[in-house]
């Protein structure tokens, strides 16, 4: 079955989901990332939603390109206006992955869904969606910033050499496919309802809690590709500000703010 994905239908499916947000539809684009901080810089007013249903120059960490053909993902930007640090970017991460876990939740078992640190949401231990926050910052303040997630929805990987064990899509794992407007709407849902929980309360940190107690890895046996090199351990903890604490071989214990992790072989078996 084909549903219907072009501003209309996306229109439709916000509205009723009570969602009133500025929406601007591409059939194509670049990056969606890009044309939201275009429109954060025209002074765009927050939650303002960039949705694409083809990108081109899609990015992921790293400079990673996200492929995304169209009729298969969710590609969505949103434009917030955080009063958040420049240390603690990476909240935006946990803000966008948590939404995603959280949507993906209502159509699939809590147990089939995951987080991969740092920025990876897995469904059946495959990746479906990723989380790209980019911010402006003046000195300490932040102007604003953009939240970049795509989903894989209706995509087939099984073709695909590099990607046909690492990646999944909602579709193949449902064995139907998946009216995209309304998993845009369900994904806008809980990240909207999630938002008041960006900076925490001071005593607990619902955010936070619900991004550590979601990741995969802790507590195995790991190797992280980060930019000091290839590193190998146990992952032991992240902190509050989404860095990992990795316990090598040799018994020290590093603090990581960025890197690849890949699970042992036994625990993706």
């Amino acid at each position: 079955m084909a549903y219907p994905y072009d501003r209309e239908a996306i229109s439709a499916a916000l509205r009723a989901r009570g969602l009133d947000a500025p929406l601007r539809y591409f059939a194509q684009i670049g990056s969606t990332n890009d044309e939201a901080k275009r429109l954060l810089a025209e002074g765009a007013p927050a939650w303002t939603v960039v949705v694409a249903d083809e990108q081109t120059a899609g990015r992921g960490r790293m400079g990673r390109r996200w492929r995304a053909p169209p009729g298969a993902a969710v590609l969505m930007s949103v434009v917030l206006r955080p009063q958040i640090a420049p240390g603690r970017l990476s909240r935006l991460t946990m803000l966008g992955a948590v939404a995603a876990l959280r949507a993906l939740r209502r159509w699939f078992e809590p147990e089939a869904v995951s987080l991969k640190w740092p920025n990876d949401v897995r469904l059946r231990r495959r990746k479906v969606a990723g989380v790209l926050p980019e911010a402006i910052f003046t000195g300490d303040v932040c102007a604003g910033a953009v939240l970049g997630i795509g989903l894989n929805v209706n995509g087939d990987f099984s073709a695909d050499a590099e990607l046909a064990h690492s990646a999944i899509s909602m579709a193949t794992a449902r064995g139907a496919p998946f009216d995209r407007a309304e998993v845009l709407a369900e994904l806008l849902a809980q990240l909207r309802a999630a938002y008041p929980t960006l900076d925490g309360d001071g005593g607990r940190d619902p955010l936070y809690e619900a991004w550590r107690g979601a990741l995969a890895m802790l507590g195995r046996r790991v190797t992280v590709a980060a930019p000091e090199g290839a590193l190998a351990g146990v992952a032991e903890d992240v902190d509050d500000e989404g860095a990992l604490w990795l316990r090598k071989d040799d018994g020290a214990r590093v603090r990581l703010l960025a890197g690849d992790v890949s699970l042992a072989v036994e625990d993706e078996a």
